[in-house]
C-alpha cells in the first residue's frame, strides 16, 4: 500500500485506507463512481464515526482520485486502476464517461483548513458542499443498539465490525427470519437456543443462518397431554376455604378461673 495513504491517514484521523480499498470495489469496471459521499459511506464505512466527504477530497488532493464534473453529476475515477486491477471482459462497460481536464474539480477548496474534523458525522446537505460539522456544532445522534443483533453475534463467535458486506447482509436475513418466527425474541432467548443447537449439532458450526433454519426445533420442548391438563386444573382450581375455628370450649374453660372475667373483662 502506498505510503502517501498511512501519512494521509494520521493527518485526517480518518480510516483513509480502508475507505480507498472500498472505493475499488465500489468503482465500476473502469474505475468510475459517482461521487455520492453518504451512499458511498454507507456502502464502505456503514458504522464508522467520520465525514466521507472529507475522506474523499482527501485522496482527490493527494492524487489517489480524480474528481471531475460532467453536466450536474459529480463524479470520481481512480486513475492508478489499469495498473494495478484485472478487468474482466465480461464485466458490464461502464456507465460512466470518462473524465478530461477540463472537467476536473479542485478538492482542495475549503478542505485545508477543517481537515482534522473528518471523524465526525456527516451533517444535513448537498453531498457534493462536503457536508463538515465544525466544532460546536450539534452531532447527530447514534444509531440505537439492537440488542437482538448483538445476541446473534455473541452467539455465533462474530465481531460485528469486522463483517464483511455479504457476511452482515446473511446476519441480518437470519435475523428478519428469527424475528418472524418470534416477535417477541429477546436476548437471553437467543443465547438459549443458539446453546441448545450446539448441543443438538455438535459437529456443526454455529452461524446465524443456521440459527435461523433451525429456530423453531431449538424452542422449549413441547408439554404433553398430562401436563397441560394439570396446568389447567391448577389453574381452574378454587382456592380452599379459610379454617374455622370454634372457641366456645376455651372460652368455657377460662370462665371457670376464679378472678378471670375480671382479669380479661369478660362479661
Amino acid at each position: 500500500m502506498h505510503d502517501g495513504l498511512h501519512d494521509l491517514e494520521n493527518e485526517l484521523r480518518a480510516p483513509v485506507r480502508i475507505a480507498f480499498i472500498g472505493l475499488w470495489c465500489a468503482a465500476d469496471k473502469e474505475g468510475r463512481f459517482r461521487w455520492e459521499p453518504r451512499r458511498l459511506k454507507a456502502q464502505i464505512l456503514p458504522y464508522d464515526d467520520c465525514d466521507f466527504s472529507r475522506v474523499l477530497d482527501a485522496l482527490a488532493t493527494r492524487g489517489f482520485l480524480v474528481k471531475y464534473r460532467v453536466k450536474d453529476a459529480l463524479l470520481g475515477a481512480i486513475p492508478s486502476w489499469k495498473r494495478h486491477q484485472i478487468i474482466n471482459n465480461k464485466e458490464r462497460a461502464s456507465q460512466l464517461p470518462e473524465p478530461t481536464e477540463h472537467e476536473q474539480v479542485d478538492a482542495t477548496v475549503t478542505r485545508e483548513s477543517r481537515v482534522i474534523h473528518a471523524c465526525r458525522k456527516e451533517g444535513k446537505g448537498r453531498e457534493e458542499e462536503g457536508n463538515t460539522i465544525a466544532p460546536g456544532e450539534p452531532v447527530a445522534q447514534a444509531r440505537p443498539r439492537d440488542l437482538i443483533f448483538e445476541a446473534l453475534c455473541e452467539a455465533t463467535g462474530v465481531e460485528a465490525k469486522s463483517l464483511t458486506k455479504p457476511g452482515r447482509g446473511a446476519l441480518n436475513a437470519a435475523l428478519r427470519d428469527i424475528r418472524a418466527a418470534s416477535p417477541d425474541v429477546t436476548p437471553d432467548e437467543v443465547k438459549k437456543r443458539a446453546g441448545r443447537y450446539s448441543r443438538k449439532f455438535s459437529g456443526a458450526a454455529l452461524t446465524a443462518p443456521a440459527l435461523a433454519k433451525h429456530w423453531a426445533s431449538l424452542g422449549p420442548p413441547p408439554m404433553d397431554d398430562w401436563t397441560k391438563q394439570a396446568l389447567a386444573n391448577h389453574a381452574r382450581a378454587e382456592p380452599a376455604p379459610e379454617p374455622q375455628f370454634d372457641n366456645s370450649f376455651a372460652e368455657s374453660l377460662l370462665v371457670g378461673i376464679p378472678g378471670i372475667k375480671e382479669k380479661f373483662g369478660i362479661t
